[in-house]
Formats: C-alpha cells, structure tokens, sequence
C-alpha cells in the first residue's frame, strides 16, 4: 500500500491564523500501519494542534482499514443476572421521574434515585448527563456513529435516534446493532433536515475532521432552537499531552487532523451564531490512555481488548483528577455543549 497523499496548509485551521505552525511531533501509524510519517503542528495563536501536511480528502479512507473499530459488532453486555429485576425496577422509577409519567409513589421515588450519579447513568444506559433525552422522543443525530454502540444507547434511553457514519459497512454494522436509521455519507453534504434534533453528537469525531468552523456552522443548522449540540473530543492540552509527548495514544496519527484546544472553543462556536452551554474536560479514559501511551513508549502495540491497567496507570488517572483541581482544562477529553445564540433566532 503507497503512502496517502498529503498537502501543506497554510493557515491554523481553527483561528485561520496564517501559519504553518510549530513542529510538535512526527509519528508514524503505530495503531494500523499506514505507510509514512505524519507531522502535527501547534498553533502560535491559538494552541490548537493540526496534522500538516494533511492528508488530502481522497486518500483518507486509506487510513481506515478494516481492522478499524467501526467495522467490527460491539459485543453485546449482559443487563441479566441475579439483580436484574431490582435494576429494572430502579430504572423504571428514575424514568417515570424524569419523564413525568406513571404513580406519584414511583415518581417519588426516582426522584431520589435520580440525585445518584451512579444509578442515573446506570438508569440512562450508562449516557453522560449531557445526553439524556429531555423527553420521551425528541430527536437525536450522532454524526460518526461508528459501530453503533452509543447510538443504541440512545435509543434505549428514549431519543428517537438517527446516526450517520461515512463508511458504507460500518453504517450496515451501526444500522443492524442499534435498529435504528443509519445515513451513509459526509454529514455536511447529506440532505438532513435542518432545525430537527434536539441533540446533535459527535462523539470523538470533531477530531477527525479538517474544518472545525465549517462542522459548527453545519451543525447549528441542523440543531433545533431548543436543541442542544454535545461534542467530546481529544484534549491537545490534556496532562497526557504533556506527559507522554509524541506518544500519547489519543493523537490517533494520522486520522485525527485538528485539536481545538478548549479555550479557543468560545470564540470559535460564537463566529457560526453558536454559545457555549457548558465547556469542561473528563478524566474518564486517562487509565486506558496511559496503558496504550506506555505500551507506545515501549515500542510496543496493544489493542483496547488487550489493556489491563496496572498501578502506574491508576496513579495516573489520580494525579490527573487532583490537578484538575487546580487546572481543570487538563483532562483527556474535552465535552462542548452548544445552542444556537439567542440572536440568531429572533
């Protein structure tokens, strides 16, 4: 297999700062074996980190192999088992809280269920709080649903769920695994009604895409005016960042183009009629993380099956929540939450 052709940028693809960037590091694929060394650049400006040169469009499919996760059926978790009956009923309470419905007893009940972290997402088949349904069948996007593990999620929880996915196997896989409707194509090309979902998701796939600012703008486009837009991503000024260098497992070299870093995302959303709900960073991933970044240091390869975190990786996820009491735009991961701008639709 040749090399995928690549270009050089000119310009910060998120503030559009003219540079080529500082050189941060050069990797090759460690993950899939694509053939070259890629280049990723920091921002002068606005510390967001870019592949440059990047791949051009149409030879990234080349970077995707079949070995790639999205090709594969999620394995199915056991809900059964000796507690099942208890945990259906404590999901059924928190529901008919949350949704308003059924006997004032069981509502009363959820009520205080609810105020469990644990037990709401647990209740809400394991969804962040920024990914419940607000109500029983308002309508949810995940943009790059891969597999359709999440989206199935979504279903359950009570969105009337629809995914896309760029690949046309991996839609087929999503589509059979969540049941629920799958577009296959490029999300900002695609013939999606605008104005209609209550939620819009791209779940580790802002990261993999080449114009930040064209994504948000077609996003708000596709957002009701009471819907809200949920984007997790890799963090570039994550303490992982830092502490593993070119190393770090969440680079993703080279399929992952451009790292908004977190204090830039203002300005950035408020350009395209778009304000932030909500912006933190999550420290949730930062033991597997450490695992694939060490096993990287070491020249060595691991799948996610593989990883069994040890102490130096529980240490590390520790040290990383501590001081994200001092600086908490330092976890792995950074979650955006978007509305439209009340201007915009006045």
């Amino acid at each position: 297999m040749d090399s995928p052709r690549t270009d050089r940028i000119s310009a910060c693809p998120v503030c559009k700062y003219p540079t080529e960037g500082n050189p941060l590091f050069a990797s090759a694929d460690r993950q899939h074996g694509t053939p070259g060394r890629f280049r990723y650049c920091l921002c002068p400006k606005c510390a967001s980190v870019f592949q440059n040169p990047q791949v051009v469009p149409d030879d990234r499919h080349a970077t995707y192999p079949n070995s790639y996760y999205t090709h594969s059926r999620p394995r199915d978790a056991s809900h059964r088992g000796r507690m099942a009956g208890m945990r259906d009923q404590v999901r059924n309470w928190i529901l008919r809280y949350h949704y308003g419905t059924g006997p004032l007893a069981a509502r009363m009940a959820g009520r205080v269920l609810f105020r469990a972290g644990f037990l709401r997402r647990k209740a809400f088949f394991g969804l962040l709080d920024e990914l419940i349904p607000p109500r029983a069948g308002a309508v949810a996007l995940d943009i790059g649903c891969g597999s359709g593990k999440l989206l199935r999620a979504l279903r359950l929880a009570g969105w009337a769920a629809e995914g896309v996915e760029w690949d046309q196997h991996a839609a087929d896989v999503a589509a059979a695994y969540s049941e629920c409707t799958v577009h296959t194509g490029d999300f900002s090309k695609l013939p999606l009604q605008d104005g209609k979902y209550g939620l819009v998701l791209l779940n580790h796939v802002f990261e993999h895409l080449d114009d930040p600012t064209q994504v948000l703008r077609r996003v708000g486009e596709l957002l009701a005016p009471d819907g809200t837009a949920v984007l997790i991503y890799p963090n570039p000024a994550a303490l992982g960042a830092k502490r593993f260098k070119e190393h770090w497992f969440s680079w993703e070299v080279p399929r992952h183009l451009v790292f908004v870093h977190p204090r830039e995302a203002s300005a950035l959303a408020h350009g395209v009629g778009l304000e932030i709900v909500s912006l933190k960073t999550l420290h949730r991933s930062a033991t597997v993380v450490s695992m694939l970044s060490r096993a990287y240091q070491r020249g060595r390869v691991l799948s996610t099956a593989e990883v069994v975190p040890g102490l130096e990786d529980h240490l590390y996820k520790w040290w990383g929540r501590l001081r994200m009491l001092i600086e908490p735009m330092t976890g792995e991961e950074v979650l955006l939450v978007l509305r439209r701008a009340k201007s915009r639709d006045r």
